[in-house]
């Protein structure tokens, strides 16, 4: 076989590239496709237990590999893409690859306090809007069993056996949120931003009353209960709610407008 050498070698090199590119683009959609969007009957509807022990090894690949393809993505329920069961993932921070898996979720226990932040949604892109939320929880949960494969090149794998456990989210943290937003999916049949898609003017000027009766907010502090998104996003997140969901309210606004994470306290 002839060995490619100078620009014929570069030019294969260019083509591999580009052929790798666009194979994983190509993966990237086909996972991405799975995530089921706005008023898709699936979404409607509520999740049920898992039967103990039930191998849903299979269900718990896909999520993972949807919510790996996703840019912002911090939480994945199973009915997101068509599965009624009571599934969550969730991840610490949207640059992070650690995933825990949550069958079975029930919150036990939470703070009193409650605390509002921006929210999005995969199942409804480029809608983002004011979540109250405890500022944490305690969720009991059974995560699947991991195992390694014998051998140099072993991989990981469940086989079926679950173990129970419990987990405390630490105040105004990420997954403390997305765990709360996941859990809505499985409960309520759909989340909160889905409120708002359906229904922005009713949404904004039902928020516009609870500001107007409780009065403004008394502080405005940094927070890492966003999902973390383009310097794109964040802009027309910033814009849009500013101009929409809180003009009136200028200390809001102007956070929102600086680009700032928001929360406020309870109201």
């Amino acid at each position: 076989m002839t060995k490619l050498k100078g620009r014929q070698k570069a030019k294969a090199r260019k083509q591999k590239r580009i052929t790798v590119a666009a194979s994983k683009q190509s993966y990237k959609k086909q996972m991405l496709s799975k995530i089921l969007k706005y008023d898709n009957e699936a979404l409607k509807k509520k999740c049920v237990d898992v039967a103990v022990g039930t191998n849903v090894s299979e269900t718990i690949k896909t999520m993972k590999k949807v919510l790996g393809c996703t840019e912002n993505g911090v939480g994945l329920a199973a009915s997101q893409i068509g599965i009624l069961d009571r599934i969550i993932l969730i991840k610490p921070d949207a640059r992070k690859t650690k995933i825990t898996v949550m069958i079975n979720p029930e919150i036990i226990s939470h703070s009193e306090e409650k605390k509002y932040g921006i929210e999005g949604c995969l199942s409804y892109p480029k809608t983002y809007a004011p979540v109250e939320r405890y500022a944490w929880v305690e969720v009991k949960y059974f995560a699947p069993v991991e195992k390694t494969s014998p051998g140099a090149n072993g991989g990981k794998y469940y086989d079926g056996s679950w173990e129970e456990r419990t987990f405390k989210s630490k105040p105004g943290t990420i997954d403390g949120i997305a765990i709360q937003h996941e859990i809505e999916h499985l409960d309520e049949g759909h989340c909160q931003i889905h409120d708002w898609w359906d229904d922005m003017e009713g949404k904004q000027k039902e928020l516009q009353e609870i500001f107007e009766n409780k009065g403004k907010p008394e502080e405005i502090v940094s927070s890492n209960n966003d999902v973390v998104e383009s310097e794109d996003l964040k802009r027309e997140k910033a814009e849009a709610l500013a101009s929409e969901v809180v003009e009136d309210i200028e200390t809001l606004a102007e956070a929102i407008e600086s680009g700032e994470d928001i929360t406020t306290k309870t109201i």
